[in-house]
């Protein structure tokens, strides 16, 4: 991840990322102070941060994927003036399969990334499926490799 000349490099531990993060620009360091408010909660203090994406984590919602040595954390950016932001966890022990794929825009380039995940979560009657757009193509392969890693 590189931001403001700030490299990071994976795995990285709660404290990277707080660094991280304040070097972001204010505008955009809102939401991710309130998502490490979250994160601080749901992930243990030794345990490390194997991604840190942002993406789409909703259809039409911005936010940010994030995985742990047991969990994979959901951010989605809701808006507004409070800057509300709600997250989804899966244990990684339910994760079943993860594929890619690098979608082709026919339109050429724009600001989006074409790089999306797709996760089947174990549920109590049957699976789930989460659908992780917009990430860097250069990263997906990277981020299905690694998922694969930790669920194996």
């Amino acid at each position: 991840m590189r931001d403001n000349e700030l490299i990071i490099t994976f795995p990285a531990t709660l404290s990277d990322l707080e660094l991280y993060i304040s070097k972001m620009p204010k505008t955009v360091r809102k939401f991710h102070d309130s998502a490490m408010k979250q994160l601080r909660k749901i992930v243990k203090k030794n345990e490390l941060i194997h991604a840190f994406e942002e993406s789409n984590t909703k259809t039409t919602k911005t936010g940010i994927f994030v995985v742990s040595d047991s969990k994979i954390i959901l951010f989605i950016n809701k808006g507004g003036l409070l800057g509300k932001v709600e997250n989804e966890v899966y244990n990684l022990k339910d994760l079943v399969a993860v594929d890619y794929d690098i979608m082709p825009n026919p339109i050429g380039q724009v600001w989006t990334n074409s790089g999306s995940i797709e996760l089947k979560i174990k549920k109590t009657l049957g699976q789930k499926k989460v659908v992780i757009k917009n990430i860097d193509e250069e990263k997906v392969l990277l981020l299905k490799t690694k998922l694969e890693e930790l669920i194996n």
